[in-house]
């Protein structure tokens, strides 16, 4: 028989054996943290611009991207997703545990409405960042913000498509229509007032010649220098 003594004994051996895994687990988990959390972060979170003026162009914001890791990062890369922003990438890594401030100028001329875009941040390590960037460009016309798109047929040359710019404060506005480069031509048809708003409609017509696909862009240029245009992206597809 196996006195109490030993008993105890046996029992304390069976409970170390049981916790012996569990405490080399933990162990590698430790060592592992870093990798597992986020080494590279940015603040703030969201680059909101509020709510500008095309005057303003371009408008400047600044950010931070700090490096949270034991080791220094370089920055490879930093790209807007609409092709309309400037940023200067810094040329020297940032230091463990340090951060470095970064400026974005975006060029809002010939925008307006609300704009939603991405900026993604490259660096030596295997993490990248995307942060939103977004704002209200607050301008004196505008239109739906949608692009011109249209359908023509296999023989024709020529597409035309209907365009609405609407103005508050100006609602005797006077517009550079006419020709414009690649075969663009703009000619106010209608203009209509209510409730405050002015709703002014455009004629675009575009020369396609022979392609299948054409893409413009359609400028609409106050008189008024003071004023600042819209450009307006338009697309044709021919059917076959």
């Amino acid at each position: 028989m196996v006195d109490k003594s030993t008993s105890n004994i046996l029992t304390l051996v069976w409970y170390l054996f049981l916790l012996t895994p569990l405490v080399f687990i933990g162990t590698g988990c430790c060592e592992d943290s870093e990798s597992n959390q986020q080494l590279i972060f940015i603040s703030p979170e969201v680059l909101d611009f509020g709510k500008v003026r095309p005057t303003d162009s371009p408008v400047r914001l600044d950010f931070d991207i700090a490096n949270n890791s034991n080791s220094n990062v370089v920055i490879t890369d930093i790209i807007s997703g609409c092709g309309c922003a400037a940023i200067d990438i810094p040329k020297e890594p940032i230091p463990s545990h340090g951060k470095v401030t970064v400026v974005l100028s975006l060029n809002v001329w010939g925008r307006s409405g609300l704009f939603e875009d991405n900026v993604t941040v490259k660096t030596s390590t295997e993490h990248s960042l995307r942060i939103p960037i977004r704002g209200t460009i607050d301008t004196d016309i505008w239109t739906n913000g949608q692009a011109l798109r249209t359908t023509i047929g296999a023989e024709e040359q020529r597409a035309s498509v209907i365009l609405t710019v609407y103005t508050v404060r100006y609602p005797d506005i006077v517009f550079a229509a006419g020709q414009q480069a690649h075969g663009v031509t703009l000619t106010e048809i209608s203009r209509v007032s209510q409730s405050g708003e002015t709703a002014i409609r455009f004629s675009v017509d575009v020369d396609v010649e022979s392609n299948s696909v054409v893409m413009r862009t359609i400028n609409v240029v106050p008189a008024d220098p003071s004023i600042a245009p819209l450009r307006i992206p338009f697309y044709c597809h021919r059917e076959e």
